[in-house]
């Protein structure tokens, strides 16, 4: 007796034979060109173009920068305008906004240790200040500095502290206030550029210089000179680990 069963389904060699007769160069029915080719090849080459024009033609603002790095490593820098490059992943361009003004609060309103500074008569004082800073170099900016805005306050908290401990109290919650915004910028312009930082301090503003109320503890007066001292080796350390 013969056996009955389900009844069987397309061979291997039947599926390639329609899929082959049905014009489509092997892709489940795409209709042919007028000329009998396949589409694939065109619009295979329109997406080769889509990334090339995507990863090969940059534009930049009035306001940007970018610095091109060629398998990683750094080639140059484009200013504003239409910028072309080798495409993804031989180059990379990356856009900085070298203009935009950035702030960087040192210290707040509440009085804390964070915030104490030790003028030249030996008295402390509680002070709270702005820095703005912008880019004036884009690629020191990139590959000189892991972690730009500890960078910053780490070097002002410095500047502040030596500049601060050739005033006295009187002049550093007074009239020595403007001087004391100017020696801080100097001193903190001089160490950027030292360690070739690509950062161009714009301004230092004081908004809080108080004389402290409390009497500091052996510990809250050696703060200024610690703070300072570990300003400078984090500063090092943030540089070197480029």
């Amino acid at each position: 007796m013969r056996k009955t069963g389900k009844p069987r389904g397309p061979s291997l060699e039947d599926i390639f034979r329609r899929t082959k007769g049905s014009g489509g160069g092997g892709f489940g029915g795409l209709p042919t060109r007028p000329d009998g080719k396949s589409w694939w090849p065109i619009i295979a080459g329109g997406l080769v173009l889509l990334w090339l024009s995507w990863s090969s033609v940059h534009r930049l603002g009035p306001e940007q920068q970018g610095v091109v790095t060629t398998f990683g490593k750094y080639s140059h820098t484009v200013g504003p305008g239409i910028a072309m490059t080798a495409p993804f992943p031989i180059q990379r361009l990356e856009k900085l906004d070298t203009q935009q003004i950035r702030t960087t609060p040192i210290g707040s309103s509440k009085s804390s240790n964070d915030n104490l500074v030790l003028t030249k008569d030996q008295n402390i004082i509680d002070m709270a200040y702005d820095v703005r800073w912008s880019i004036k170099s884009p690629e020191r900016f990139l590959f000189q500095l892991d972690q730009p805005e500890q960078t910053v306050q780490e070097v002002s908290e410095s500047a502040m502290r030596a500049t601060v401990a050739n005033f006295n109290l009187t002049q550093a919650i007074g009239d020595g206030r403007a001087e004391i915004e100017g020696q801080v910028l100097e001193r903190m312009q001089a160490i950027l550029d030292e360690y070739r930082s690509g950062v161009l301090v714009q301004s230092v503003s004081i908004r809080q210089s108080d004389l402290q109320q409390r009497s500091p503890t052996r510990s809250a007066r050696s703060t200024p000179h610690n703070k300072s001292a570990k300003a400078i080796s984090t500063m090092r350390a943030l540089m070197l680990a480029k």
